[in-house]
């Protein structure tokens, strides 16, 4: 079973880049990012449970993104950690793409673009 938790509004602003990024946790109870198993902080990620070091990463992998990222639009990203399957010696790391995408959308800044 799927549940939402409010989304994740991580508001970042840099003198070179700014953006809204917002995160959809879309892990079910118990699952990917709300794993409850205990996690031990390591590294600067001070979370509890392996679900939420996991959100931390992720989080920390998108302010360093944003950093490269200017958008007066929101950036919306709806995230699960899913095994992709592999082998002890070869395996993906991660997966992604759009779910939507607008061209020529009412008030649009430019004209063809997408």
């Amino acid at each position: 079973m799927k549940f939402s938790i409010l989304p994740i509004v991580l508001i970042l602003a840099t003198s070179m880049a700014s953006a809204t990024v917002i995160i959809n946790n879309n892990d079910g109870s118990g699952e990917g990012f709300n794993d409850p198993a205990p996690f031990t902080a390591v590294g600067g990620n001070a979370a509890h449970t392996l679900g939420q070091a996991r959100l931390n990463a992720f989080r920390h992998a998108g302010l360093m993104i944003d950093a490269m990222v200017s958008s007066p639009v929101p950036i919306r990203v709806s995230a699960e950690m899913n095994s992709l399957g592999g082998s002890a010696t070869s395996a993906p790391l991660g997966g992604a793409g759009p779910l939507e995408v607008f061209k020529d959308f009412p008030g649009a800044p430019r004209a063809n673009t997408w």
